[in-house]
Formats: structure tokens, C-alpha cells, sequence
């Protein structure tokens, strides 16, 4: 516009010196037509924070309560459900959610002059802004505050914080080579053809429809460090803007109730961090729900749109729980052969780092064909995927699943004791160290399982086990993966005899 325009030069001709008027309508005419235009707004506000008062000489007039009320408002304005603020009055991009208490608190300082005619004399006088804004009755306002990325519309009624990826900034560059960035995800997924596709549409989909969520989560392990996980999360970063990207370690960051990880976030990366069996539930909500509620201290509940994905990077054994019947995890076992290799890692670090190797991954991505995927379905279940998911195993089921394995008959009558006998033996022979069940709560146990009852004989409680419904049972609960029992494994036994 000719007002930003004339700031502009304005400003730059302070610097009498250096100040060159072709040269800067020649730089603002390139902008311009590159398409970032520099608004009269955003040339104050940063003028604002190089220079109070020179911003005060150039975009202010008198400081009226009107003069001062349109400057504030700029960052600055009220919500109605629930009653707050929101504001970014320093200057980033970052949107602070406070209570009244705390905003007056906050800018208690600010200042609007007012003239009074004192016996004949005009007079200015200073008096509270803040105090005088938070009962306006034309205060700016919002119905509701949230983050809403496309591709859904956001309603005229609500505030939104989203600006759009830090990657869009940069002009393309088709002479770009991404293939180090690409095969350094392929090293990520050890080379698996399905993990790699999967994971590239993945990241995919969290830039051509960032409002939509997959309902699953990525976990990029690796048995040794430094093979460059942290890398890509870093490039991925840089590409998304880091007001949309967190990073935890802790469960309290991102399960705690005043956390801010999740707000505005499209990915949160989860580095070295075990989630326990307390924290699996609200996990699985964060993967697939749409909606969570966001608490700042102070403020009610505010419900706010989750749009964050979750990308898992470790070096644990277990670093996430994986439910028999899990349908939200995706387990990449990376190839550690580069593990803390400089000739490997230093063009990667280098690579990352490149404005235009960012832009260039980020139009690859932008390109690639999402549609028709399964994103449950569609999932490549891997080995170290199959291993996680074993610890979750119940024990009754392991010792089931090896007791019928055991089993000369199809149908055994045993006592409670031998039985619990023969758990306890089965612990012992397995490795564990501990007896980690009692008699009564192992035999409350089988009650979970088909084929096992319980009888009464000649005044004596004893069960019976028929070994072609148990394995049946362990077949439908998904129980029988670390023996890989099949249909006809029974069959060749009773053969075999």
C-alpha cells in the first residue's frame, strides 16, 4: 500500500548516509512481486520493537485513547468462550492466552493522554489505558480462540493462529537434490520398501492437509546412537515453523495438565522417552481424537482443535506400548551402519540446513499421491513392531500357549495346585526371576480363556483344559505370536505320538 510504502522510506531516511530512494522502491517493487508484500501494520510493529520512539514520531499521532486502542489491538484482544485474552504484544508469533488479572497486571503502564481546560488553560493529562480498554464496550473480540490449518475454513467468529509453514517463504529451486534427505529416511526404515513409502506419505498428508489427522503415530528406533534421527526432526522443523513443532522428553511435558506442548502443534517428536502403562490411554487420544481440552492456570477449559502427529525417537527397547489389536503405531527399525560416521552424518547435517534443499522436500512432498490410503490398514507391520507388541502379551496367555503345546490329549484334568505348579516352572524356565503372581490371582486368571474350567470332583476343585478351544481363544485374542502356532501344528503332534 502507499501508506506502508511511505514508512518505509520514512523510516530508511533516518540513515541519511546510506539512504538510497531508487535502490529501496526497486527492493520493494522485488517484494512485492515475489509476493511478500510488507503491510503498514507489520512495518509498525517492527519499527515498533527496533525503535519505540521513532515508531511514536512515524506511525502515531497524539496519544489519544482511540490512537493508543488501535495500536493494542493489533495483538491484543478479548475472548468470550471462555472469558480471556490473547495477546503477543512482544512481537513473535507466539499467542499468550491470560487472565484479566494478569493482562492488567501486565500492562498496567500503558498510558492515553486526555486535554482539560484548567481555568482557561488546556492541559494534558495522563490516565490508565488498560483499565479503561477492559471495559470498553467496543472492545475487539473473538467468540473462541483456536489453530485451524487447512484445509478447514475458519468462521469470522474465531480467532485463528494459524500463519501458514515457515517453508513457504522460500522460492523454489528445481535444481534442489533431496536425495540425501530421502535416502537417509530410507536408512531410517532399514531399507524396507513398505516402511519407506508409508512414512513418505505419511509426512506427506502433514503438509497437504495438516488439519486432517492419520491416527497413527511413526516410532524411528534405532540399537545405536547417532545414526541421525534427530536430523530429520530438526529438518522437519525448520520446514514446518517452529511454532508448530515441539519436542519432549519428559512424560509431565506432554501428559501434564497445564502442558503446552500439544497447542498449535502439527508434530510433536517424542525423543528418548518411555510411555508408561499410566499414560497409555491419554496417548492413544492424542493420535486419534480431533478435539482436547487446552488449560492455561487461572482459565477454564478451553476446547481446542488437536491437529498434532507424533513421531517417536529412541533407543529403547520398549519406548511405547503396543496393545494386541493395536491399530495407531508404526515401528521403524533404522539400519545402524552409519552410526556416529561423520562422512555420513556431515553432509546430512549440512543438507538439512539448506533453505532450499527444505523448500525442494517440502514441494516433493506436496506432489506425492495420498489418496486411497488406509492409514490403519495400510500399515507395514514390522519385526521390531511384532517384538514391542510381545511384552504386552499377558502371562497366563504365554503360559497357556506353552502348557497346550505341552499337552499329550486334548483334554487334561489337572488340580489347582499342579497346575500353579507348572506356571511357577514355566517363570523359572522362561527367565523371570520372580514368581509374579500369586496361586489365586493365576487361577482368577484362566478364567479369561476358552477351554479352561473349572470343575468340581468328589468334593475336590479341579480344571480342565482342552487344548484345541484354548489355542483357538489365543488364536482370536492375537495371544499365539511369539510361538507362531498355526492351524495344523496340533494335528502333526497327535501324529507324532
Amino acid at each position: 500500500s502507499r501508506k506502508a510504502h511511505n514508512l518505509a522510506h520514512e523510516w530508511s531516511e533516518q540513515d541519511e548516509l546510506s539512504y538510497d530512494q531508487k535502490y529501496l522502491d526497486d527492493l520493494i517493487d522485488d517484494t512485492n512481486n515475489r509476493g511478500y508484500k510488507r503491510g503498514f501494520d507489520k512495518l509498525c510493529d517492527s519499527l515498533k520493537h527496533h525503535d519505540y520512539e521513532l515508531y511514536k514520531a512515524l506511525c502515531m499521532e497524539k496519544q489519544t485513547y482511540e490512537n493508543v486502542k488501535k495500536d493494542f489491538e493489533r495483538n491484543t484482544f478479548k475472548i468470550l468462550n471462555p472469558v480471556c485474552y490473547v495477546t503477543n504484544v512482544e512481537g513473535d508469533d507466539k499467542w499468550s492466552i491470560i487472565s484479566r488479572k494478569t493482562l492488567v497486571d501486565k500492562y498496567e503502564h500503558l498510558q492515553f493522554e486526555t486535554e482539560k481546560e484548567i481555568k482557561g488553560e488546556t492541559r494534558v493529562k495522563k490516565e490508565s489505558f488498560i483499565k479503561k480498554w477492559v471495559q470498553d464496550a467496543d472492545i475487539k473480540h473473538y467468540s473462541k480462540f483456536d489453530f485451524i490449518p487447512p484445509p478447514k475454513l475458519c468462521p469470522s467468529y474465531v480467532f485463528n493462529t494459524w500463519n501458514g509453514f515457515a517453508i513457504e517463504k522460500e522460492l523454489s529451486d528445481p535444481s534442489a537434490d533431496i536425495s540425501i534427505i530421502l535416502n537417509h529416511i530410507k536408512l531410517l526404515c532399514n531399507y524396507d520398501e513398505a516402511c519407506y513409502d508409508y512414512c513418505i506419505k505419511w509426512l506427506a498428508h502433514m503438509f497437504q492437509r495438516p488439519a486432517e489427522l492419520t491416527g497413527t503415530a511413526l516410532v524411528f528406533k534405532s540399537r545405536a546412537k547417532g545414526v541421525g534421527k534427530q536430523h530429520l526432526m530438526h529438518f522437519l522443523r525448520d520446514i514446518l515453523g517452529e511454532e508448530y513443532f515441539a519436542e519432549v522428553a519428559k512424560e509431565e511435558d506432554l501428559f501434564g495438565r497445564f502442558s503446552n506442548k500439544r497447542k498449535n502443534k502439527l508434530l510433536i517428536n517424542i525423543d528418548e522417552m518411555h510411555v508408561s502403562f499410566t499414560n497409555m490411554e491419554m496417548m492413544k487420544n492424542m493420535i486419534t481424537s480431533d478435539v482436547y481440552n487446552h488449560e492455561s492456570k487461572g482459565i477454564d477449559p478451553i476446547a481446542m482443535s488437536n491437529f498434532a502427529r507424533l513421531i517417536f525417537t529412541t533407543n529403547l527397547q520398549v519406548p511405547v506400548p503396543i496393545e494386541i489389536g493395536d491399530r495407531r503405531v508404526v515401528v521403524c527399525m533404522a539400519d545402524d551402519c552409519y552410526a556416529n560416521d561423520q562422512s555420513y552424518l556431515a553432509p546430512l547435517v549440512k543438507a538439512c540446513g539448506d533453505k532450499k534443499i527444505q523448500r525442494a522436500f517440502y514441494d516433493f512432498l506436496m506432489e506425492q499421491d495420498i489418496s486411497g490410503i488406509n492409514w490403519v490398514n495400510d500399515r507395514p507391520i514390522t519385526d521390531e513392531y511384532k517384538e514391542i507388541q510381545s511384552v504386552m502379551i499377558p502371562v497366563n496367555a504365554r503360559f497357556l500357549e506353552h502348557f497346550v503345546n505341552e499337552m499329550l490329549e486334548n483334554v487334561v484334568v489337572t488340580t489347582p495346585d499342579a497346575i500353579y505348579e507348572k506356571f511357577k516352572m514355566f517363570l523359572v524356565n522362561t527367565g523371570r526371576s520372580k514368581i509374579e503372581k500369586n496361586k489365586d490371582s493365576f487361577l482368577k486368571g484362566l478364567k479369561e480363556y476358552d477351554g479352561v474350567k473349572k470343575i468340581k470332583t468328589n468334593g475336590r476343585m479341579k480344571y480342565t483344559i482342552e487344548r484345541d478351544v484354548v489355542f483357538d481363544c489365543l488364536k482370536v485374542k492375537q495371544f499365539n505370536t511369539l510361538d507362531e502356532l498355526d492351524d495344523n501344528q496340533f494335528d502333526e503332534e497327535v501324529e507324532d505320538e
